[in-house]
């Protein structure tokens, strides 16, 4: 049995959770979230419905102080994070058995940072992927355990790569934390040149008439469905989606650089005055 401390926020981290509160070769000592916004986030909502909330924590942040002490207590052997938006310092790290784990979807060293998937897609690459690795001091740069390529098809949005990433990775999690436990898998620095994937930007998603066709086609699948790509005309906008809404009967035409961009996949907004 492999005591874990868990750290997440999102519908990505979520996944996770729950592979890991169903395994029977898990215990799950504490689960650490972010606090709650203008509404519950999806980590919160399960565990009230499962009936977990006493092991929720929902720090405003992890600098020393009193939960630094609550987690120290919960005797954990590893802390497993998946898409937790704080540094988790290396005290806590340390305070465990076999220390931590992130889970990072992008082949490291490439695409490191809060955006990897959204900038895969921006990049125009054929490929990405999902490595789980140490937890070290510094975001992703930790040796890597276990690490799979995921092929980005040429319509795969933000939202199916996300869902490719997790298909591939859940089932391999559990057996990679016990050949940790099990000093059965060695760490591997990681090789070769890095990226970074810096948060896409609001400026970021509004379609200029100079852009290209190819970089509109980019742009649009890489922010669908959850922040989509902009198209401002006089007192509208437009949001433009790869697919996920309902088609419109008309079409709009967007003249770029080297030719038109046509989509029915769109919704018309009034700008706020």
């Amino acid at each position: 049995m492999i005591k874990i401390l868990f750290f997440g926020s999102y519908s990505f981290s979520l996944e996770y959770l729950k592979v890991l509160h169903c395994s029977d070769k898990i215990k799950i000592t504490g689960i650490v979230s972010r606090p709650d916004n203008t509404e519950l986030n999806p980590v919160k909502s399960w565990c009230l419905k499962k009936k977990l909330d006493k092991l929720l924590f929902q720090p405003k942040s992890l600098k020393p102080n009193q939960i630094h002490q609550q987690l120290i207590g919960l005797n954990s052997d590893l802390i497993f994070c998946a898409a937790y938006s704080l540094k988790i310092p290396s005290k806590l790290i340390n305070k465990t058995k076999l220390g931590g784990v992130n889970i990072h979807p992008s082949l490291l060293p490439e695409l490191r940072g809060p955006d990897p998937i959204r900038r895969a897609i921006l990049e125009g690459a054929k490929r990405t992927g999902v490595t789980i690795h140490k937890l070290t001091k510094n975001y992703d740069c930790g040796d890597i355990y276990w690490k799979k390529a995921i092929e980005i098809g040429h319509r795969d949005n933000t939202e199916d790569l996300i869902n490719k990433i997790i298909l591939r990775s859940k089932l391999h999690i559990v057996d990679v934390l016990q050949k940790i436990q099990n000093q059965t898998i060695k760490p591997i620095p990681q090789k070769g040149s890095s990226t970074y994937a810096h948060s896409v930007k609001d400026y970021e998603r509004v379609i200029s008439n100079s852009f290209t066709i190819k970089k509109v086609n980019l742009l649009v699948r890489a922010l669908s469905p959850f922040k989509p790509a902009i198209w401002d005309q006089g007192a509208y906008r437009y949001l433009i989606y790869n697919k996920n809404v309902k088609k419109n009967e008309d079409p709009i035409v967007i003249k770029l650089k080297d030719g038109d961009y046509k989509t029915r996949f769109y919704v018309k907004e009034k700008k706020h005055e």
